[in-house]
């Protein structure tokens, strides 16, 4: 179970962290490059190694792998729905252990509108399709779960 987790959290960290730094820079090449290198660092920074070959090994790998994942425009379905079933159990004890209620409190409907769109639009800024898609697999997975108890 704690693997999945590092697996599934790893994933995660690695498709975030690539957009974030290259949302640093305006232009696209240089973006490009400042997210990949920034991935790449953070990566190798992330597995702790000491060793100067080693540490530019993992560098390197990360760059290829943000090179990958870019080239291959995100993760195809199976791999999503794999990573929404690892992700469920951490999505659903965190929840539980530190419950959250999203009950909009407005006085008309179309302050509700407008505040669930705030809410969307947020999400399309911090996370890609694929991630938002592997959050909404993970929270159907969390409900069947508690509708099958």
């Amino acid at each position: 179970m704690v693997f999945a987790r590092e697996r599934a959290g790893g994933r995660m960290f690695r498709s975030a962290v690539l957009p974030a730094a290259a949302s640093w820079v305006r232009a696209v090449r240089p973006a490009l490059v400042v997210g990949l290198v920034v991935a790449g660092l953070a990566f190798a920074v992330m597995h702790g190694s000491t060793d100067p070959w080693l540490f530019g090994y993992y560098t390197l790998f990360g760059v290829c792998t943000g090179l990958m994942a870019i080239i291959s425009r995100g993760v195809d379905d199976s791999m999503r729905q794999a990573l929404a079933e690892q992700l469920a159990p951490f999505i659903d004890g965190a929840s539980a252990d530190h419950p959250v209620t999203l009950e909009l409190k407005a006085s008309a409907p179309r302050q509700v509108r407008a505040a669930k769109a705030a809410v969307g639009h947020a999400l399309e800024a911090l996370y890609n399709r694929a991630q938002i898609d592997v959050l909404r697999r993970a929270q159907m997975i969390i409900a069947a779960g508690r509708d099958a108890r």
